[in-house]
């Protein structure tokens, strides 16, 4: 009986934070698109200046762009910290897709690593539930 209440709050919370989730989201406006075409700057969200893309020109959507203020941030940088951490181009490649479907790759053998540990940890200690 215990099992069965556990379970079914479980069930409300999973359910409770799948609809706020939705709801954020359909309230929400995204502005990956506009930054993927570059209309806005991937760095400071800022217009850059550049005409909304025509349908022919939506097919290729990985056209990044910073704004002047931006591009002049990152070239003083570039000049000044030769060795240093460049945070423009790995914002520039978090948004990208290459990135995503790396992400997506690392999870799923995290999750399988996690599984396999698990299991083995189940077998040896004898764990039934």
């Amino acid at each position: 009986m215990i099992t069965i209440t556990i379970s079914l709050f479980q069930l409300l919370g999973v359910l409770a934070i799948f609809s706020y989730n939705f709801y954020m989201i359909k309230k929400g406006k995204s502005i990956l698109y506009d930054l993927s075409t570059g209309v806005k700057c991937y760095n400071c969200k800022s217009e850059t200046g550049h005409q909304r893309n025509t349908i022919e020109d939506i097919s290729n959507t990985n056209n990044f762009k910073l704004c002047k203020s931006c591009e002049r941030d990152q070239k003083l940088d570039n000049l000044v910290n030769k060795f240093k951490f460049d945070k423009i181009k790995f914002k520039k490649f978090a948004l990208s897709d290459k990135f995503n479907k790396k992400l997506i790759f690392y999870f799923l053998g995290y999750i399988a690593f996690c599984i396999l540990i698990d299991v083995f940890l189940s077998y040896f200690f004898k764990l039934i539930s």
